[in-house]
C-alpha cells in the first residue's frame, strides 16, 4: 500500500541552444522557486544526473544537464538550471505539473508524454512494473525486428495507453510506446546500455531515444536523447 511522499522540487535546466552544434553557457543563480506535489509511491527511488539533448529539425538542438528523480510506477520530477531562468516539470500519479509557462523553452519541449515515457521506459526495462498484460498480443515489426507487444495497467489515466515490447527471442523489453488519446500524441522510446542498480536485482537503461512515430506507428524522427551519466537506488522515505 503505497503512502503519501511529500515532495518539495525544486528544479533547474541547464540549457545551451545551437543552430549547427551547440555550447554551453554560465547558468544564472535566481532564488529557487518551487512546486509541491504529493506522489502516492511505496517502494524504490531512482535518483540520476544526466545530459538530454534535444532535437529539432537537422540542424538545431537543445542541450541539458539535469537531474532525474523516479518513483517507479509512480511519477518523475526533473531538475535543472537553466540560463534563460529556473524551469521544472512534474508526473505525480498521472497528473502533469511545470512550474513556468508551459508554452516557454525548454518547458514546452518537455510535455506530460515525454515526463510518462521516461518514468515508463525507466520502470519497465528496470523490472519494477507487475501490472503488465498477460494476454497474447500478434508480434509487429520494429526497425526491422519482431517484437511481442505487452500492455501495461495504467489506472491513473485511461485515455493514456502504454505499451512495452519485447524482443522475441530475448524477451528482453527494448522499446516503449504512450499513446495519449486525448491529446493524439504518440510517441515511443528506445531504451539501452543496461547498468545495475543496488543489489543487482534491478536494472537501468543509461541511454534512452525518444522519437515521434508516422502514420503506421514507426518510430520516426528522433525528437530527444537521454544519457545517464551517475544513478543510485535508495529505499521510499
Amino acid at each position: 500500500m503505497g503512502r503519501n511522499i511529500r515532495i518539495f522540487v525544486t528544479i533547474f535546466f541547464v540549457l545551451c541552444i545551437a543552430a549547427s552544434g551547440c555550447y554551453k553557457r554560465s547558468a544564472v543563480k535566481k532564488p529557487a522557486e518551487s512546486l509541491v506535489v504529493n506522489i502516492e509511491h511505496a517502494g524504490a527511488v531512482i535518483s540520476a544526473d544526466c545530459l538530454v539533448t534535444f532535437y529539432e529539425g537537422k540542424e538545431n538542438r537543445y542541450v541539458s544537464q539535469q537531474k532525474h528523480t523516479i518513483y517507479p510506477a509512480a511519477g518523475i520530477k526533473v531538475q535543472a538550471d537553466e540560463p534563460e531562468g529556473h524551469f521544472e516539470y512534474v508526473l505525480a500519479n498521472g497528473v502533469y505539473s511545470s512550474l513556468k509557462d508551459p508554452s516557454a523553452t525548454p518547458v514546452a519541449l518537455c510535455t506530460s508524454q515525454i515526463a510518462r515515457i521516461i518514468e515508463l521506459t525507466v520502470s519497465a526495462k528496470g523490472g519494477f512494473i507487475e501490472q503488465m498484460g498477460r494476454s497474447p498480443q500478434e508480434s509487429v515489426s520494429i526497425a526491422g525486428r519482431m517484437y511481442q507487444p505487452v500492455l501495461v495497467d495504467n489506472s491513473q489515466n485511461s485515455s493514456v495507453k502504454l505499451k512495452v515490447y519485447r524482443e522475441l527471442s530475448s524477451k528482453r523489453i527494448e522499446w516503449v510506446e504512450v499513446n495519449d488519446t486525448t491529446e493524439n500524441v504518440l510517441i515511443i522510446a528506445r531504451c539501452y546500455n543496461i547498468r545495475k542498480l543496488g543489489d543487482g536485482k534491478k536494472v537501468i537503461p543509461t541511454a534512452i531515444d525518444i522519437y515521434d512515430t508516422d502514420s503506421s506507428g514507426q518510430p520516426a524522427n528522433r525528437i530527444m536523447n537521454i544519457e545517464y551519466k551517475s544513478f543510485a537506488l535508495t529505499a521510499g522515505q
